[in-house]
């Protein structure tokens, strides 16, 4: 039976410089031993566990890696250690001390490094900084660091910026203004990091109608204010597993989740009614196994998220039509939206002329305007937005909720009278906060 080395400690000094890592003698001489690599800082998840160091370098192509270390690994065994550099693409071969150098390298590093690193499983507020996706925006003159870890990791480029943000005011925003419900989309996503700040329990809207009503480019638009790209844009189709609502969860945590075609939730419909229910809830954060498993990872109460949705059935009829019932809590979850029944127009309430024709465009064709511009002209709009949100929640706290429910409590006197009476305020409330959200995405 092999024998496992010890981790040893070593007396030799190492430096690392441009051009490689270098063994320092005595005498101050450098040697080099192995390629370029650099210290960035120690890290650990926000409950102070998974002690960790994170280091950058370029791969034998010359693309730059950033790989994250457990300390457990680097003071452990040193085929681990080397197994570690080597998935992690760091170039090794033909270096035979440059294990040996990294190893005690980082140890050293480790313990006397001063830039700590949060690394972390959901996005949103983290104390004063606010993630969104791989961008951590902080107040003026605050910098720390946040990693992000886990299968979160792959849907980093949903955060992109792209185009301008001009174009995505006059060929998106402006374009949406024939359509309540398009304009209702983008309020919603401004809303998103309104919702913590304002203590707001998580949960969704639902746009439902017939077929080709423009309801996904609603939800293209919506998405493009926080990013975007590729041929979906910024939302998700319904059919996932429940492993993957949950890690969209994580990475839409004070951003808006879009979610699209609702009737493909499941293959089998009696499956996806029942399916349907305790979904929703784990979307809106009272789910007992998503509210348990951010109760793990996260230092502050994680409430679920703020989701948009679309599909050809209302929410209540994708479960009724199987002869089974909502599951209570259910209904103030997400919330059917009808579109109007004539459905000659979709989304939209009117429609502008089209200069060439003289006549009102096509819903359809205006529809595919604003997706198009929405793919090409993403994320600027939320960048700035959330740039002034964390900045005036920094700089005073007590004046911008107090403006913000103002806002809500505005919108709820002024409607108080057309609520029935019974009405979940739940469902209420969160109609309200998408009047602050409008009064931010109309000042981006």
């Amino acid at each position: 039976m092999t024998r496992r080395k010890k981790h040893v400690r070593h007396d030799a000094q190492y430096e690392a410089r441009k051009d490689g890592l270098y063994s320092i003698s005595a005498n101050g001489r450098g040697v080099k031993v192995g390629p370029p690599i650099t210290h960035v800082g120690h890290a650990s998840r926000e409950n102070g566990s998974g002690a960790a160091d994170i280091v950058q370098f370029l791969d034998k192509e010359g693309v730059e890696r950033e790989l994250c270390i457990p300390l457990a690994v680097t003071l452990g065994d040193r085929r681990k250690f080397t197994d570690t550099l080597i998935d992690g693409a760091y170039p090794v071969a033909g270096w035979p001390k440059a294990v040996l150098a990294v190893q005690a390298y980082l140890e050293a590093e480790h313990a006397k490094s001063k830039q700590h690193i949060l690394i972390v499983k959901i996005g949103g507020w983290h104390g004063p900084h606010f993630l969104l996706g791989p961008t951590l925006i902080s107040p003026n003159g605050m910098a720390t660091g946040l990693r992000w870890d886990g299968p979160q990791l792959l849907a980093m480029e949903k955060f992109r910026v792209a185009g301008t943000l001009s174009k995505w005011q006059t060929r998106v925003a402006r374009r949406c203004a024939y359509s309540s419900r398009m304009m209702f989309g983008l309020c919603l996503s401004f809303t998103a990091p309104l919702r913590a700040l304002l203590d707001v329990e998580g949960g969704g809207f639902h746009n439902h109608g017939a077929p080709e009503s423009a309801k996904t480019a609603g939800l293209i638009a919506a998405g493009s204010v926080f990013g975007g790209g590729e041929k979906n844009g910024h939302y998700v189709p319904w059919a996932m597993t429940d492993a993957g609502a949950e890690t969209l969860c994580l990475i839409h945590n004070d951003v808006l989740l879009c979610l699209d075609e609702l009737d493909r939730f499941d293959t089998d419909p009696v499956r996806g009614a029942k399916r349907l229910g305790p979904m929703v809830l784990d979307i809106s954060g009272e789910g007992s196994r998503t509210i348990s498993h951010r109760a793990s990872i996260a230092s502050s109460p994680v409430k679920g998220a703020l989701f948009l949705s679309s599909g050809n059935s209302a929410a209540m009829q994708y479960v009724a039509k199987t002869g089974q019932e909502p599951i209570p809590g259910m209904a103030s979850r997400i919330v059917d939206i009808p579109l109007p029944a004539e459905g000659e127009m979709g989304m939209f309430d009117r429609l502008p002329n089209n200069k060439k024709t003289g006549q009102p465009f096509d819903h359809s064709d205006y529809a595919r305007l604003i997706a198009v511009a929405s793919l090409k002209n993403y994320g600027h709009a939320g960048h700035i937005y959330l740039q002034k949100l964390v900045q005036e929640r920094h700089d005073d706290p007590v004046r911008l909720k107090r403006y913000l429910l103002d806002r809500m409590n505005y919108f709820t006197a002024k409607t108080r009278d057309a609520v029935p009476a019974g009405y979940d305020q739940r469902v209420v409330r969160r109609f309200a906060l998408n009047r602050p959200g409008f009064a931010g995405g109309s000042n981006s």
